[in-house]
Formats: C-alpha cells, sequence, structure tokens
C-alpha cells in the first residue's frame, strides 16, 4: 500500500509541478501580450501623432504657397507701378534736359538751371557741352548750294567705288529680267 500511496504522491507532486509550470507559462505569456498592446499602443499613439504632424505640415505648407502667391501678385502690381512711374518720369527727364537746353541757350547759368531743374549739376554740364557741339557743326556745316554739292561728291566717288564685275562674269545688274 505504501507504494500506491507513494506513487499517489508522487503523481500529485508531478501534476502540481506541471500546474505551476503551465500557470508560470501562461502568466509568462500574458506579460508577453501585455507588453507587446503596450508597444502597439505606443506604436499607434506614434502613428497618430505623425498623421497629425503631418497634416499639420501640409496645411502649412498651403499657407506659405497661398502667401508666396500673394507676395508674387502684390510684387507683380508693384513691379507695374513701378515701370509706369519710370516710363513718366523718364519722359519728365527728357522734358526736363529739353528745358535745361533751352534755358542754356538764353544764357542762364549751368548751376542755376540745374537747381531750378533738380537735376544734378554734372548732367546740365554735359547737356550745355553738347548744345555747344551741336552749335559748332551747324555752324561749319555747308548751307544750301555748298550742301548740294558735297552730296553730289560723295555720290561720284560712291559710284567710283563699287566694285567693277570680273571677266567674262556677268553681275546680278547686267542680266536681263525674265
Amino acid at each position: 500500500m505504501w507504494t500506491w500511496v507513494g506513487s499517489y504522491d508522487m503523481q500529485a507532486v508531478w501534476v502540481l509541478g506541471t500546474g505551476l509550470l503551465l500557470l508560470l507559462w501562461i502568466k509568462e505569456q500574458r506579460k508577453k501580450k501585455d507588453k507587446q498592446s503596450e508597444h502597439s499602443a505606443r506604436l499607434e499613439e506614434a502613428v497618430r501623432s505623425a498623421a497629425l504632424v503631418n497634416s499639420s505640415f501640409f496645411q502649412s505648407l498651403e499657407m506659405i504657397q497661398k502667401r508666396l502667391e500673394s507676395l508674387l501678385t502684390r510684387a507683380d502690381a508693384a513691379e507695374q507701378r513701378l515701370r509706369r512711374l519710370l516710363s513718366q518720369a523718364e519722359v519728365g527727364r527728357v522734358d526736363q534736359y529739353a528745358t535745361a537746353s533751352l534755358l542754356l541757350s538764353e544764357g542762364e547759368e549751368v548751376e542755376q538751371v540745374a537747381r531750378v531743374l533738380r537735376l544734378p549739376v554734372a548732367q546740365v554740364r554735359l547737356v550745355h557741352e553738347l548744345r555747344r557741339e551741336v552749335e559748332k557743326n551747324r555752324q561749319q556745316a555747308p548751307v544750301g548750294k555748298e550742301a548740294k554739292e558735297t552730296n553730289a561728291d560723295w555720290r561720284v566717288r560712291r559710284d567710283r567705288e563699287k566694285p567693277q564685275p570680273a571677266l567674262g562674269k556677268e553681275s546680278e545688274n547686267d542680266l536681263p529680267y525674265c
């Protein structure tokens, strides 16, 4: 009887030992699942925050693009206004230079003309010098009959300097029209 009871005790120890091992294994598996679910929860949270950051990034990019387009539109409008003003200023400048030339021809001083027209003195001096040169050229240029003769002389000289066609070859001017 002792053997039967001893084997029964042995079986109980085996069952209890196996049960304990099974409980420990199940507990370990639960810990692993808890860790995995914890990791997956962290991963899901990271994915959600990345999606939020991603959408915020693209929204900010769209806003920046709209702002840049607005700035480009404003810059184009400003450039057109500036060109319009510059063209008006250039017309005004030409008129100012013509006025400066007229005032200088009437005997006004360079500094006074520059001050009145708000032009740099150096530019008014240049206008004055150009005006003097034009006057000199007008005085030296032949007038009337003399001018016609010089033009005629020039035409004769031009005709003399034309290259002659080579022997045996006709020029385009000598060919009959078809």
